[in-house]
């Protein structure tokens, strides 16, 4: 009867372990779906700004509706969707993709810090990095592709960055 016991007891150790790994392999499935589908969405957001006149890419994709190449309020603008993944808790803009460049407000800036994306820098060819809006003149543009969600281990940010160069 102890042996019974013994045989259960470890027994039941075996199966609650084995149990525990398919809910953490699980787990680890979907973080990485989650990831692939990110992945996917900031390299979809990079390919539609790839097939455009880069004179115009600032003014599609910036925050500012007021300056869209169609007239105001007809470009898609920084924010986008990403179907397969859930806004954030508090999320305002109701997006999870967001594309940014080196602005201050909504000026294109040659004098913003960002290391990343290589800043500050000249962004109209000129040789000097100055404090002006560069929106009308760049010849060099410094894109950073942002997707933040809410996925099944907590908060999760992807991030791509790009520069386009105008030809």
């Amino acid at each position: 009867m102890i042996e019974l016991m013994v045989v259960l007891a470890i027994l039941t150790m075996g199966v609650s372990m084995f149990s525990s790994t398919l809910v953490s392999t699980a787990r680890q499935s979907q973080a990485k779906r989650e990831i692939a589908i990110a992945a996917e969405g900031a390299r979809r957001a990079m390919e539609l700004m790839r097939s455009q006149s880069c004179e115009i890419l600032f003014a599609t994709y910036n925050e500012s509706s007021a300056d869209d190449p169609g007239g105001a309020g007809t470009a898609p603008g920084k924010h986008f969707v990403v179907t397969g993944l859930t806004l954030r808790d508090g999320d305002k803009d109701g997006f999870v993709g967001e594309i940014l460049f080196p602005t201050v407000e909504t000026a294109l800036r040659e004098d913003v810090v960002d290391t990343v994306l290589g800043m500050p820098r000249d962004l109209d060819g000129d040789n000097q990095v100055d404090n002006a809006n560069h929106a009308a003149n760049y010849v060099l543009l410094p894109v950073h592709v942002r997707i933040q969600w809410k996925g099944v281990s907590g908060d999760v940010s992807f991030d791509l960055y790009n520069q386009f160069v105008k030809q």
